[in-house]
């Protein structure tokens, strides 16, 4: 039987999280690492929590594990509809226009935060019927989109584009699912030709950007609200510097700039915000 957890011990979870990743855990919240890490618990053989914190001291593995675990990887296709519908009708056309009159010879795309990657290839899906209602799906090469995630096991779930019938019924029309995927057995995969501008790469957020050079659109949605204030500037701010001249950062629907000294700027569309590089 597992001991439940105390009070201290939550505390080593909540410490061990914010310096590894930011998350940051409110007191409401210890029910999460008791249900997240309880099969983890029962697989190493211990007792208690106070056990799984000196073990992950001892082994890196295993604090990856529990990282992994404890990150939320819950996501839809096309999730926030009005996110999708600025996509649709401002933020692409323009990138597609862009390349269009040769003012881009590439446009490049980051979905941070991506999970299992229904983020990133929904807008591949969506960037492809943009380019056929253009007549201009030759320019499909001249786009890349980078999706990453700081657990290793949803960035290797996500660079095999397969889902089960739950995951693919999530956000996703029955349309889009007979154009897009394969059908085997009871899963799906998405169709090379779809994935062959997405790439999928490990991250922390928390790291270092530099090596990432710049993107014309980058998405990082519903993934601050589990950061300090502190945090979320340090974040946004980094973020803001990976953004080409002109460049869109997209934020989840609950989320934005507000109170926070960061050199960013909302652009309003019909359909929702997103921001830029203050001017």
């Amino acid at each position: 039987m597992i001991t439940p957890l105390t009070p201290t011990q939550f505390a080593g979870f909540q410490r061990f999280l914010i310096d590894s990743s930011g998350i940051n855990l409110k007191e409401s919240q210890a029910y999460l690492v008791e249900n997240r890490l309880m099969s983890l618990i029962r697989e190493k053989g211990i007792a208690e929590y106070g056990q799984l914190l000196d073990l992950m001291k001892r082994d890196a593995t295993v604090a990856k594990e529990v990282i992994d675990l404890m990150t939320t990887n819950e996501t839809l296709w096309f999730r926030d509809s009005s996110c999708w519908d600025m996509l649709e009708k401002q933020i692409l056309p323009q990138l597609i226009d862009h390349l269009i009159k040769g003012e881009r010879f590439t446009v490049r795309i980051w979905s941070a935060a991506s999970s299992t990657g229904q983020e990133a290839y929904s807008l591949a899906i969506l960037l492809h019927e943009q380019l056929i209602k253009k007549n201009r799906s030759d320019l499909k090469v001249k786009f890349s989109i980078l999706g990453t995630d700081i657990s290793p096991s949803v960035v290797d779930q996500a660079r095999l584009g397969v889902y089960d019938s739950f995951s693919i019924g999530r956000g996703l029309s029955g349309e889009r699912k007979a154009t897009y995927f394969e059908k085997t057995g009871e899963t799906f995969r998405l169709k090379d030709e779809y994935k062959s501008i997405v790439s999928f790469q490990q991250f922390n957020l928390l790291n270092s950007y530099a090596l990432f050079g710049k993107f014309d659109l980058v998405l990082c949605r519903n993934v601050l609200i589990y950061f300090s204030d502190q945090r979320k500037t340090d974040i946004l701010s980094r973020l803001s510097q990976t953004l080409q001249p002109g460049g869109n950062l997209i934020l989840g629907a609950t989320e934005s700039v507000f109170g926070l000294e960061v050199p960013l700027e909302s652009v309003n569309f019909q359909q929702g915000v997103c921001y830029r590089l203050k001017k």
